[in-house]
C-alpha cells in the first residue's frame, strides 16, 4: 500500500535531507531516506506533523495510513491548517505538554475538536527546566549546555514519565480512540520516545524506528535553526552548536533504548512494569496493523 497523497506537496526525501545538511545536522543523526516519502503531512504553521503507517513489520505486515500520526504544537496553524487537521476526522489527541506549555502556546484545532487528553509530564516526566531551556539560552540567562544535554535528559524522562507512555500508548489500542494524533511543543522527545515504543511494540525493526526518531531533524529542525539564528548568535552561542538541543540526537536514544535494555530487557517489558495492560500490545497489532 502507498501513502494517501499529502494535502500539500513536501519536499523530496534527497531535498529534505540536503536541507538538514545545510543547516549542520550531522551525519550520523540523519534519518534513512526511506522514512521520509510522503509521510509527513505539510502544514505551514507546524513542521513536524506526520503519519506512522506504511512501515513493514517483521512478521510481513505493515503499519496502517491514517491511525496514528505525530506532531509538535498547534498553536500556529494558519486557517488552511485547520481544515487540514480537520479532514484528518481525528478522534482523540494526546497532548504532553506541562500547563505552562500550553498556557504560552495554546492549540488551534477545528471546531468542534476532538477530545483531548492532557498528560502533563510535570507530575511524571521531564524536568520542567528543559521545557524552559531554549527560552532561557536565548534570553542570555543560561549557558549551551553540553551536546548530551538530552543522555542524561531522556534517563530521566523515561524513570519519571513511563506513566505518561503507558497512557498514551495504551489508548492507541481502543478504536474508539482512532484516528489519534499524539503531541508535545517539539514533537521531538517524548513525542519521538513514543512513537519509538509504539512502533517497536507494531513489529517495526530496530533501523526502521531510529530514523522515524531522527527524521525530525529532516522535518523540523533546520526550521528551527535558520528561525533561531540570529538570536542565538546574540548571546554567543553557533546555531550549529546548538543542533543537539534543538533537534535530537542518536547518542541520546541510543543511551535511552540501553537503559532500557539493561533495566528492563525490552520496550515491552518496560511499559508491562509501567502498568500497561498485557493485553494491550496484541490489540494495538490488530488495531494499527494491515
Amino acid at each position: 500500500m502507498t501513502a494517501s497523497p499529502d494535502l500539500f506537496p513536501d519536499l523530496s526525501a534527497d531535498e529534505l535531507l540536503a536541507d538538514a545538511r545545510s543547516v549542520g545536522v550531522r551525519e550520523r543523526d540523519l534519518p534513512e531516506a526511506s522514512v521520509l516519502d510522503g509521510r509527513r503531512i505539510v502544514l505551514e504553521g507546524a513542521f513536524n506533523l506526520r503519519d506512522i503507517g506504511g512501515y513493514p513489520t517483521q512478521d510481513g505486515r505493515m503499519t496502517a495510513w491514517r491511525r496514528v500520526l505525530r506532531s509538535d504544537h498547534l498553536n500556529t496553524l494558519t486557517d488552511r491548517d485547520v481544515a487540514v487537521l480537520a479532514s484528518l476526522g481525528l478522534a482523540r489527541i494526546h497532548d504532553f505538554r506541562l500547563e505552562k506549555e500550553r498556557d504560552r502556546q495554546p492549540s488551534r484545532l477545528p471546531h468542534p475538536a476532538p477530545p483531548v487528553t492532557l498528560l502533563n509530564v510535570g507530575d511524571a516526566g521531564t524536568d520542567a527546566a528543559a521545557v524552559d531551556l531554549v527560552h532561557d539560552m536565548l534570553a542570555g540567562s543560561v549557558p549551551l549546555p553540553a551536546a548530551s544535554y538530552w543522555d542524561e535528559g531522556y534517563l530521566d524522562l523515561l524513570q519519571r514519565g513511563r506513566p505518561m507512555f503507558v497512557a498514551m500508548i495504551s489508548a492507541l489500542a481502543e478504536p474508539d480512540h482512532l484516528p489519534a494524533l499524539f503531541h508535545c511543543t517539539g514533537g521531538k522527545d517524548r513525542t519521538g520516545l513514543s512513537a519509538f515504543m509504539l512502533l517497536t511494540l507494531l513489529g517495526v525493526d530496530r533501523a526502521t524506528t531510529t530514523s522515524d526518531f531522527l527524521a525530525t531533524n529532516t522535518y523540523r529542525t533546520p526550521a528551527r535553526a535558520r528561525a533561531l539564528a540570529d538570536q542565538l548568535a546574540a548571546v554567543g552561542v553557533k546555531v550549529t552548536d546548538a543542533l543537539p538541543i534543538l533537534g535530537v540526537t542518536r547518542s541520546a536514544l541510543d543511551t535511552a533504548l540501553g537503559a532500557i535494555e539493561a533495566e528492563e530487557g525490552t520496550i515491552e517489558a518496560y511499559l508491562l512494569a509501567g502498568g500497561m495492560d498485557p493485553s494491550v500490545p496484541e490489540r494495538l497489532r490488530v488495531a494499527l496493523l494491515e
